[in-house]
């Protein structure tokens, strides 16, 4: 009896160690802190944290807590920098399966403009005994965004007061293709920062832009500091040129010009002038008729061969679609007309008009009665 419980017993524990074996133990850990001020104890928010390696970035939020998950077991440092605050970095161990608790506190910096002082020989930036110091890097901007009309941004480089060496930077120089960087490299002495000037070429760009600009500390060959870049890209208003149409009158005394001829979806819209710059003030009753009649005075028709009746016209505040339209014209004094035609063929890339226009009883005539325009551009 006594040796079939020591055989039971052995099997339960085999069984348990199978059991166990077959639990999964992650092999992921965590890093997470509060982020607070050094004089008031309060959170802080917006703290910029990297972790290196793998130069991953987060801020604090309005608790002043950041994290980082599903870390790898080992070595990592934390940066901390916020305008104003002395960068404070600090090493933390990561353990798989568990979340570190790694705290943080900054104090306000001093900070003076500048950036390519007196750099040198200065026991207390390095250089005793073979100590080179190490230098402290702050940014005051967490990304630079050019929207969609920007094109000229700038942000601060620090060497803050905890620094105990010259900040020597320089910038990736792999940079976008449309982005230039000045200055491109520097020394920065503790306290001191350089305004890093970024420009945008918009007319460059072919879509939107998602990069970074990385600065290194050339004090350290590990660490970078990758500043994200944005820009929207805005598609170019066409260039609007009529110069390839031709106006046809045979009076000179009446000027007449494109405004501009656009299709949307298939409405075109043809927009032009007319000047009298010679008639006198006297017309009193000049007309131009929006009607197609039996001797085919007025037309209108694409480069595909479509010909339109009934558009809408309108010129000097008045409109019709199918008659005259009768008004004054004053010397020198441009009149806006407007033409809209519905269902147009999307296809065609030309528009031509013939309007007839007279001056009706009145001592002054036009010589010609037919106004043309011809291979006008469609945008």
């Amino acid at each position: 009896m006594k040796k079939l419980q020591i055989i039971l017993a052995i099997i339960g524990f085999c069984s348990c160690a199978v059991s166990c074996s077959e639990d999964v133990v992650s092999t992921f850990g965590s890093v997470y802190g509060i982020v607070t001020d050094a004089e008031t104890g309060e959170p802080l928010r917006n703290v910029s944290v990297t972790l290196s390696p793998g130069n991953e970035t987060t801020v604090t939020g309005n608790d002043g807590h950041y994290e980082f998950a599903d870390l790898e077991a080992g070595l990592y440092k934390l940066q901390f920098s916020l305008y104003g605050y002395a960068t404070t970095s600090r090493q933390v161990t990561v353990v798989a399966g568990k979340r570190c608790v790694a705290d943080a506190v900054l104090s306000h910096s001093n900070l003076q403009g500048g950036g390519n002082g007196d750099t040198g020989g200065n026991d207390d930036t390095g250089g005793n005994g073979g100590d080179k110091g190490v230098a402290s890097v702050g940014l005051n901007v967490k990304e630079l965004d050019f929207g969609d009309a920007a094109t000229e941004l700038s942000f601060n480089l620090y060497n803050l007061e905890d620094a105990t060496a010259d900040l020597n930077w320089k910038i990736n120089p792999e940079l976008h293709k449309c982005l230039t960087v000045s200055p491109m490299s520097g020394t920065l002495p503790v306290g001191y920062y350089n305004t890093i000037k970024v420009t945008l070429n918009r007319s460059a760009m072919t879509s939107d832009i998602d990069t970074t600009i990385d600065i290194y500390d050339l004090n350290d060959d590990v660490y970078y500091y990758p500043i994200p870049v944005k820009a929207k890209y805005q598609t170019p208003v066409s260039q609007e040129d009529y110069s390839s149409a031709t106006i046809t009158f045979g009076d000179d005394r009446l000027k007449a010009e494109i405004v501009s001829c656009r299709l949307t979806a298939s409405t075109l819209v043809f927009e032009f002038k007319l000047t009298n710059i010679g008639l006198g003030d006297a017309i009193t009753d000049f007309r131009i008729d929006s009607s197609i009649g039996a001797d085919d005075t007025t037309i209108f028709y694409d480069n595909n061969g479509n010909f339109y009746k009934y558009p809408r016209l309108e010129f000097a505040g008045k409109s019709t679609t199918s008659n005259v339209i009768g008004c004054n014209l004053p010397q020198d004094v441009p009149m806006q007309g407007t033409l809209t035609i519905s269902n147009f063929d999307t296809s065609a890339t030309k528009f031509n008009a013939r309007f007839y226009i007279y001056i009706y009883n009145n001592s002054v005539q036009l010589r010609d009665k037919n106004l043309y325009f011809k291979n006008v551009p469609i945008y």
